[in-house]
């Protein structure tokens, strides 16, 4: 499997044939991945490297790259927005 395997022009594409890539191995999407992926609207998450890591069990470490001013209305209001409103009302 490699970053060729995946156009890039349709999250849920992308999205359906990553699924079956990894349960052909066994495995699942991490959780952390697919919330990461569904956060911002297009073009606000990019995934720039993957390694693994010895010392904690080989577990795969993502750096992840999230571009704030493309969050979703919603997420934006629950992880921003909320702290603005309170701080106006202190």
């Amino acid at each position: 499997m490699c970053w060729r395997s995946f156009g890039g022009e349709d999250y849920n594409d992308d999205l359906a044939r990553l699924k079956s890539l990894l349960g052909n191995l066994g495995c699942a999407i991490p959780p952390l991945y697919k919330q990461y992926s569904e956060v911002c609207e297009p073009g606000g998450v990019q995934f720039i490297d993957f390694g693994s890591d010895p010392d904690f069990n080989n577990c795969v470490d993502v750096w992840v790259l999230v571009d704030l001013t493309y969050l979703k209305a919603n997420r934006y209001q629950r992880y921003i927005g909320v702290h603005l409103d309170a701080q106006k009302s202190a």
